[in-house]
């Protein structure tokens, strides 16, 4: 009886101890930090164009204005929303696409403002393996007393990952920048 009741304890503290052993293991190895990415290197500025030209403001709704990379399986479950787990941006992505748009050559050459509400910033995957970043926006300007606005809708192939969607980040937001700078040089053109 006694040898039985001592072989269980034995027993019971030899897994408590493996437990124990296992559980701190587990703590010797933290998540590691999740990867930043950013949009990729700035476009060059030449010394005539450091002058912004007027104002840029670029907002995001709420859900837009945090650090996660969200994208969208649209083969499963389009409606669905979903976020890297181990990948992040350095800073909202409003906020990378106003520096992006601020290092550009100037978007209004006379001082005036325009406003870019960020709408859609996601990577979209049609297959497992296929995928493209969609960036669409809503850009109103001021140009002789008179607001003028358009909604803008750009999508560049991304590789099926986190790197591959901050990769076509840079790439979709010059896209999006020559768009905007077109469409206010052709309210300007006009009399």
């Amino acid at each position: 009886m006694k040898t039985t009741r001592l072989l269980r304890w034995t027993l019971g503290s030899a897994l408590s101890l493996v437990l124990a052993l296992a559980l701190g293991a587990c703590a010797l190895h933290p998540e590691p930090p999740p990867r930043l990415f950013d949009f990729g290197p700035l476009p060059s500025i030449g010394a005539a164009s450091v002058d912004v030209g007027g104002l840029v403001h670029v907002v995001a709704s709420e859900d837009l204005d945090g650090a996660l990379m969200r994208y969208r399986l649209l083969y499963a479950d389009p409606r669905n929303v979903l976020a890297y787990r181990d990948s992040r941006w350095v800073s909202a992505p409003a906020q990378l696409l106003r520096a992006r748009l601020l290092a550009a050559k100037p978007l209004m050459s006379d001082g005036g403002e325009a406003w870019v509400e960020l709408q859609a910033f996601e990577q979209e995957f049609s297959a497992p393996e296929r995928s493209e970043l969609h960036l669409s926006a809503n850009v109103s300007w001021e140009r002789g007393g008179v607001r003028h606005g358009a909604q803008f809708d750009v999508r560049v192939n991304a590789a099926a990952d986190a790197s591959g969607f901050a990769a076509a980040a840079g790439p979709a937001c010059d896209q999006l920048t020559a768009q905007v700078r077109a469409a206010i040089a052709d309210t300007s053109a006009r009399p």
